[in-house]
């Protein structure tokens, strides 16, 4: 469960200030959508 490339630069423009919290949380949840079938978010609970 490593997260794609993509993640990362998202998180670092994140850091960086060149992308707002707003911004990156549409990205996160729209690659969420993009892959239902990963189950990614519904690992992360207990």
């Amino acid at each position: 469960m490593t997260p794609s490339q993509q993640t990362i630069e998202d998180i670092r423009a994140l850091v960086d200030g060149t992308m707002t919290f707003e911004e990156f949380m549409d990205r996160t949840q729209k690659m969420a959508h993009r892959s239902p079938t990963t189950g990614t978010h519904d690992k992360l609970r207990p």
